[in-house]
């Protein structure tokens, strides 16, 4: 019987995160109307050639607040991606290219090669992804481009034997930690130091130890987590993942045993991976196309049955 906790988590799980937004923006247009308007004086310094305006320490003052009713916020969407349209073109195209490179099935086969050849050694690849995209938020600040590598992490680390939020936490925590131990990051180091006036890239030696240091601890806390997951292969979310893995294939074997010609779509799936000394590739790279319905079944059938019925008759 699934304690309180654990029907909240699941029922938590399957909201879509729209939604969370969604929600997040509708407490946000409520907040306006308590919270009082302030702003702060700016002026205009020159950063590396370019004019940028910071703030002048101890000018807050208030001002009007502006209530955000419900005209702005059916329009907050629209507005936040035409601000944000540099990185969201930068997601899609970088995604765009992850996925053209997945189709080609090289990224399916590196990865059961890489675990064939490595066994129960598998692990040792955590701390080696998480120190290289560490390493890519601190140097060149690279935080959005990283998202579309979650479509290479998650297949390598449930065919290592681990579940879909190991591949969370490598993908996210050591992205976001390396961008916060900015080493050489544009972003946090050269226009904050700019701003500052200090001399540019003052104090990259302390920087490196708090990235090591941060780095190694990041990798101790996810190795932990996915070594307890790798030791206890009925735990709820294997469990749960295991069940859409069978229905995904239940809908598969529906579709060959009719007769049906299936294509299904190059993307991976969250699945039970195989565990222990033998760890044989199981994590697959497709799911079904569509989901069968019962009138599709029924279809499927009928034009089945006259197909077979049109054979016979010609012979």
């Amino acid at each position: 019987m699934p304690t309180l906790r654990q029907r909240l988590v699941t029922a938590m799980g399957n909201i879509s995160p729209l939604v969370v937004l969604f929600f997040l923006c509708v407490a946000c247009s409520l907040l306006t109307y308590v919270i009082p308007g302030g702003a702060f004086e700016r002026k205009s310094v020159e950063v590396m050639g370019q004019l940028r305006e910071i703030v002048v320490p101890g000018s807050f003052h208030y001002v009007p607040s502006v209530p955000q009713g419900f005209a702005e916020l059916w329009t907050v969407f629209m507005r936040g991606a035409v601000e944000a349209a540099d990185r969201s073109f930068v997601i899609l195209l970088s995604a765009g290219a992850m996925t053209a490179v997945i189709a080609t099935g090289a990224i399916d086969a590196a990865i059961h090669g890489i675990v064939r050849r490595t066994g129960r050694f598998g692990i040792a690849f955590i701390p080696i992804i998480v120190f290289a995209l560490g390493a890519c938020g601190a140097s060149i600040g690279m935080y959005e481009e990283a998202i579309p590598f979650i479509l290479v992490i998650t297949p390598l680390m449930l065919t290592m034997g681990y579940d879909s939020m190991s591949a969370v936490f490598v993908m996210y925590w050591s992205i976001a930690i390396g961008f916060a131990c900015g080493v050489t990051n544009p972003y946090t180091v050269t226009i904050g130091q700019a701003l500052a006036g200090v001399p540019l890239y003052s104090g990259s030696g302390y920087r490196v130890v708090c990235f090591v240091v941060m780095m190694t601890l990041t990798t101790v806390v996810i190795m932990r987590y996915a070594g307890r997951v790798h030791r206890a292969p009925r735990c709820p979310r294997l469990l749960r993942e295991r069940a859409r893995r069978d229905r995904r294939s239940r809908r598969t074997r529906d579709a060959r045993r009719l007769g049906v010609e299936h294509r299904p779509r190059r993307v991976p799936h969250v699945g039970c991976p195989a565990r222990g000394s033998d760890l044989r590739p199981r994590a697959r790279w497709w799911v079904p196309s569509a989901t069968w319905s019962d009138a599709a079944t029924r279809r499927v059938r009928s034009q089945a049955a006259l197909q077979a019925s049109v054979a016979r008759s010609a012979s």
